[in-house]
């Protein structure tokens, strides 16, 4: 059998109509903030940023349904290593379909350590295109030593959508940052001293990312409808909340210059927020 399905992929027919389907890939980065400088960890807490797209697969030699990535990147030992801690992360994580409520995927995950991770799921079941996705997770942190022990839970839904222009160039994101203001992408042309709106990430905020970044410190371009922003009134924020915790969704690409963009289909800070 793997003899036939390794002279297929090598001649190709593995890509012929017949022999692939269609699958919608979802990927969920979680990334600790744990200070390794604050002298507390009661305010820790998880980044958690989300990617879709559509992709083909095949059908003789699927992939797994469900692959997990571990970074290198552990927060909680760099801190708490000297005090011989354990760390277990309990996850579950529920992707259905927000319109009708159909589970797409379920799954309970019981980590022994620490690290910044990337759960990647592929679903094979067929979505219709533009379908809005509801990602349900709950974490459970547990550190424990002899001399302490530190627990948190937290609950988050993230939203994302399917859609057969969403590929890993262009995937369909939810993207956690801090909102700033940046001077204009490298290659554009205009007034030197506007300033526009851009989501600051750091890179280990995309753990095994789809689309790579080189850079420590990420700048995520907002477009609105295709244009730059430079006015947050544009978006319903004010002058106010740049500085603060945003959360976007939208389309992420790059253009041949490095500059990376995120097309805003939603963008809310606490209780603000505004759908284009």
């Amino acid at each position: 059998m793997l003899a036939i399905v390794g002279y297929l992929y090598y001649s190709g027919m593995l890509s012929v109509p017949g022999f692939t389907t269609e699958a919608t890939y979802v990927g969920v980065s979680y990334s600790s903030n744990i200070q390794t400088a604050s002298p507390s960890i009661s305010s820790g807490n998880v980044t958690i940023n989300v990617e879709t797209y559509k992709t083909t697969v095949s059908k003789i030699a699927p992939p797994p349904t469900c692959r997990v990535y571990n970074s290198t990147r552990n927060t909680f030992m760099q801190k708490l290593g000297q005090y011989g801690v354990t760390v277990s992360f309990y996850s579950s994580m529920t992707i259905r379909n927000n319109a009708t409520g159909e589970v797409y995927f379920q799954r309970t995950f019981n980590f022994t350590s620490g690290e910044d991770r990337k759960i990647e799921v592929l679903i094979l079941n067929p979505i219709p295109e533009n379908t809005t996705l509801r990602i349900d997770i709950h974490i459970e942190i547990h550190v424990t030593s002899t001399i302490f022990t530190w627990s948190k839970v937290i609950d988050r839904t993230m939203y994302t959508k399917t859609g057969t222009t969403y590929s890993p160039d262009k995937p369909y994101t939810s993207v956690n940052g801090i909102l700033v203001q940046a001077s204009a992408p490298i290659g554009t042309v205009g007034i030197p001293e506007v300033k526009f709106l851009a989501i600051q990430i750091r890179q280990y905020e995309w753990v095994h990312p789809t689309m790579s970044f080189n850079m420590s410190n990420i700048l995520i371009y907002i477009k609105y409808h295709g244009t730059l922003v430079s006015d947050p009134t544009i978006l319903g924020l004010t002058s106010e909340d740049i500085g603060k915790q945003v959360i976007a969704s939208g389309v992420l690409s790059r253009d041949n210059y490095g500059n990376i963009y995120i097309e805003v289909e939603k963008i809310t800070v606490a209780e603000v927020s505004i759908q284009g």
